[in-house]
């Protein structure tokens, strides 16, 4: 609809009368060297409605396309002299004649308050993102998409022509699968026969397959979770720790790191906070690293705190999300526990942020903005004056460094809760394994431990980080490594579906024995995932009931929650998976856990690779012996002499911390330093190429010329670890720097300028300012 135009009298003074307004909006879509605040007219009909935080529809461009706008401030002016003047002390080119009014207002209440409007001007600045990306972030899919998510589910229809339709082989394996394993989602459909979407389409519209829509709906709490009113005794360790964190809730330094060994009852502490942060009548934030723990730590609060809960995480559907969104705005919800998104909650007035296994890289967001949820909820804490709690029992070491410090208060939990003991560990050498002629995945000691196990009907939990069944495949004949043609990685053969599967872009094929770089059938799989596991476990031992737990069996919503469920009630003797089960989980009856290869991600080219490995070791030695039943892990490797494996037997961080703060200095890493890497993907390789050389001497030259001063080191243009990914060639510059609002400005003007250059405009270009693994 079009607005009348507020008027103003013509030779009038400055008085209430004449006081002009326009607000500053954001726009959606904006590139980012033209993202900016814009100034739009106030259409007079909406004066008194138009508010910060409200979504509006405005012209935009010399075409006038209507575009999504947040207005983030109104500003009151004295007539067109005052704007004119006003804009200009900011941007010298704006154009009086050119400013336009607001279209219509979306929203009729503001969807953002104060808060999240600085929360998103900060992650512009620091995450070398556009507004409306951070927006986008922060807003639930369902508000800002304003449609539902549905998930497609098919099966063969019962009036299908099966005789008189043309079957390809597509077509064929497609209902094949249906027939066998009955009606299934799209997605689904696509894991076990690597078929086009567009074929499944086709049997739908020729009437072979039927298809409907669902909104699938997680029941948080009904039928699994009940009240508990036991009061919750805290050990005397716990009180201590507990005490120490109300006085840091109570003095000038808010960020505590809770650092307590693996099972001495962190969860117990967090509730005793929140009982206390909730009877001030404040809110409160709990996240955790992995899906797989929400479940669980959602059974535990909610016998504490009941309805006051509400979830956030990424497998909720986009109106599960908006519902428990709106929960939170509603004040309905005063806590909320999440993964990493859930650090956006809406909350007025937080009182507690904790952030458990903070160490964990998938608190970091791998694509745009490429935020940390840490440097988020220390924004927000700092917002409402409110306490962040950052527990572990392996911390990051910036985050250990700074606590030891002074930066942030330490407080231990160094004993196990109850009774419970640390495991004894065992450190196997596979190397004489083999010598004695054990070829096997498994060594002796761990099976004759996992039948012991079965027999006591006692629980196990095996990791292997790698899915799949084979991890590599090649031709013994050319010596040809069967690649992704899309990605610069092997592919992994999955037996369960037959194909050999990308785990990077999701492509598959088909395996076959013939190879297709010389013809002969002499292609054969290596290498060991988790569904190989799972079958020569069960031939060993035949009587375990097992039970595999990977992003293979969990591509259902509930998936998780079932699968933990039945391990909890004791329906399986040996649970196998990957680092999804390592870390959180809390089962009584677990008294064995076996790690198959330890030395995986020792030897990466990451400078965290031994912080990630001993965290990881020690969080899943750390899941056995909880309960009132000693505990026993075992560790396998082919180099038993590597210190990393024998400090995370230990459960030893305060060791590792010491050696590795000593390579991080020598090496400057953080937390002695700050990386940035800057990544450039491209169609071609040669573009990509071009593009980091160009924006490396645009640093060079700016460096050099402007920010003298500005201690910097930089790696040149490389290619990236996986230098093609998703059909796109990828390059890295590597720079060792100071965090200061100087450099930041500097990363931001080269974007621009890079943006600006239509040379490069088929290359896409991001900034990660604290990247958690190097592209």
């Amino acid at each position: 609809m079009q607005h009348e135009r507020p008027a103003i009298p013509a030779g009038e003074s400055s008085s209430e009368k004449n006081d002009f307004l326009l607000a500053k909006i954001v726009v959606e879509t904006s590139v980012y060297h033209f993202d900016q605040e814009f100034f739009y007219e106030i259409p007079k009909d909406l004066l008194n409605k138009l508010k910060p935080g409200c979504r509006v529809l405005v012209p935009f461009g010399v075409s006038n396309k209507h575009k999504i706008g947040m207005v983030l401030s109104i500003e009151k002016f004295n007539g067109f002299s005052d704007i004119f003047q006003d804009i200009n002390a900011k941007n010298n080119d704006v154009d009086m004649s050119k400013i336009k009014q607001i279209f219509e207002l979306i929203d009729e209440t503001p969807i953002f308050n104060q808060e999240f409007i600085s929360l998103v001007k900060y992650m512009k600045e620091k995450y070398y993102c556009t507004y409306f990306d951070a927006i986008k972030t922060i807003l639930p899919n369902y508000i800002s998409k304003k449609k539902k998510k549905l998930i497609k589910i098919v099966n063969i229809s019962p009036t299908a022509d099966l005789i008189n339709i043309k079957m390809t082989e597509s077509r064929r394996s497609v209902l094949d699968i249906i027939s066998k394993k009955g009606e299934l989602s799209f997605k689904e459909i696509f894991y076990f026969t690597g078929t086009k979407y567009s074929v499944i389409e086709l049997l739908i519209k020729k009437g072979i397959l039927e298809c409907r829509h669902i909104e699938e709906k997680t029941n948080f709490f009904k039928g699994k979770l009940k009240d508990s009113k036991d009061k919750l005794i805290l050990t005397p360790d716990q009180e201590k720790a507990y005490k120490d964190l109300c006085c840091s809730y109570l003095g000038k330094n808010k960020i505590s790191l809770l650092y307590g060994i693996t099972g001495s009852g962190k969860t117990s502490v967090f509730i005793k906070m929140i009982e206390k942060i909730r009877k001030k009548g404040r809110e409160v934030i709990v996240m955790v690293p992995e899906i797989a723990l929400t479940p669980q730590i959602t059974s535990i609060f909610y016998s504490h705190f009941g309805k006051e809960i509400a979830i956030f995480h990424s497998y909720l559907s986009d109106l599960e999300r908006f519902d428990q969104w709106n929960r939170v705005k509603n004040g309905e919800a005063k806590i909320v526990i999440g993964t990493r998104s859930a650090v956006f909650a809406p909350f007025e007035d937080i009182g507690l942020i904790i952030l458990d296994e903070e160490q964990e890289s998938s608190y970091k967001s791998e694509s745009t903005p490429r935020y940390h949820a840490r440097e988020i909820a220390k924004f927000r804490c700092k917002y409402h004056n409110a306490m962040l709690i950052l527990s572990s029992a392996t911390p990051s070491v910036e985050s250990f460094y700074a606590a030891s410090t002074g930066r942030y208060r330490l407080i231990k939990l160094a004993e196990r809760y109850g009774n419970a003991k640390l495991p004894e560990v065992s450190v196997v050498d596979m190397n004489l394994e083999l010598l004695n002629g054990n070829s096997s995945i498994f060594s002796r000691q761990l099976i004759c431990c996992l039948n012991e196990n079965v027999k006591s009907k006692k629980q196990s939990i095996l990791l292997l980080n790698r899915r799949g069944y084979n991890t590599f495949v090649t031709c013994r004949s050319c010596k040809k490594v069967m690649t992704c043609r899309y990605c610069s990685i092997s592919m992994t053969y999955h037996k369960t579906n037959n194909m050999l599967m990308c785990h990077y872009c999701g492509y598959s094929v088909k395996f076959d024995k013939k190879c297709t770089e010389c013809g002969e059938l002499q292609v054969c799989c290596s290498g060991i995932g988790t569904q190989k596991v799972e079958q020569e476990l069960q031939e060993l031992i035949p009587k375990a009931k097992i039970m595999r737990m990977d992003a293979d069996t969990t591509m259902k919503v509930a998936s998780y929650e079932k699968t933990l469920s039945a391990f909890a009630n004791l329906e399986f003797d040996i649970l196998v998976g990957t680092q999804m089960v390592a870390k959180g989980l809390d089962f009584p009856n677990v008294t064995l856990v076996g790690v198959l290869s330890s030395d995986a991600s020792l030897y990466s080219s990451d400078f965290r690779s031994y912080e990630k490995t001993f965290a990881l070791l020690t969080q899943v030695v750390g899941r056995s012996g909880r309960g009132a039943q000693p505990g026993k892990a075992i560790v396998q490797t082919l180099t038993p002499e590597n210190p990393i494996i024998g400090l995370a037997a230990e459960q030893n961080y305060e060791e590792f911390y010491k050696t590795e703060i000593k390579i991080r200095k020598a090496m400057l890493y953080p937390p002695f330093t700050s990386i940035c890497v800057v990544g450039f993907l491209g169609n071609l390789e040669i573009d990509a190429i071009n593009a980091s050389n160009y924006f490396f001497e645009l640093l060079i030259s700016k460096a050099k010329n402007e920010h003298k001063e500005l201690p910097l080191r930089v790696l040149g243009p490389s290619p990236a670890l996986i230098f093609k990914m998703s059909n796109k060639y990828r390059y890295k510059i590597i720079i060792k720097f100071r965090n200061c609002k100087e450099f930041r400005n500097l990363m931001a003007e080269l974007k621009m300028i890079f943006q600006k250059n239509n040379k490069y405009k088929h290359v896409t270009l991001f900034i990660d300012g604290s990247p958690h693994t190097i592209f």
